[in-house]
C-alpha cells in the first residue's frame, strides 16, 4: 500500500554547517567537501552527481579513492559542486535555507555533526526557528 504524500515523512542529515565568520566557514567547507568528494566516489552516489549535473567527476574520484588519495580528492570538488550539495550560514539563516531547500521533500532534517562543531545551544534554538519559519 503506498503511502499517501501528506503521511510520508523522510528523514536525512544533510551536508550544512552552523558557522558565525569567514575561518569557521572555511574550516567546515573543508570537511564537507572531503565528505562530498568520498560520497561522489561511490557507485551509489553516481544517479545524485547525475542528477545535479556533476557526474564528470565520479571517475577521476574513483580511481583516486582507490589510489588512496584522499587529499587530492577534496581538492577536486570545486566550490560550484560544494555549494549544489551545503549549506553553510549562521544559525537562524542556515535553518531558513535548509527549510526552502528541502521544503516538500524531509520532514526531519540532522546537520552532520563536523557542521555543528561552532554551535552552542542557542544556535541550535536559533536554527530550529528558522526552521521553523513559515514560507511565502
Amino acid at each position: 500500500r503506498a503511502a499517501r504524500p501528506e503521511t510520508t515523512e523522510a528523514a536525512c542529515t544533510v551536508f550544512s554547517g552552523v558557522v558565525h565568520d569567514a575561518a569557521q566557514e572555511r574550516k567546515v567547507r573543508d570537511i564537507m567537501r572531503r565528505h562530498i568528494a568520498f560520497y561522489a566516489s561511490t557507485p551509489a552516489y553516481l544517479p545524485v552527481l547525475a542528477h545535479a549535473g556533476f557526474e564528470e567527476i565520479h571517475a577521476p574520484l574513483r580511481a583516486m579513492s582507490r589510489a588512496g588519495e584522499w587529499d587530492r580528492m577534496a581538492s577536486a570538488i570545486s566550490d560550484d559542486i560544494l555549494d549544489a550539495f551545503a549549506v553553510f550560514d549562521a544559525p537562524r539563516r542556515l535553518g531558513e535555507r535548509l527549510a526552502a531547500k528541502y521544503a516538500g521533500i524531509l520532514t526531519e532534517i540532522a546537520v552532520y555533526r563536523e557542521g555543528g562543531q561552532f554551535a552552542s545551544d542557542s544556535d541550535w534554538r536559533a536554527l530550529v526557528e528558522g526552521l521553523s519559519t513559515p514560507r511565502r
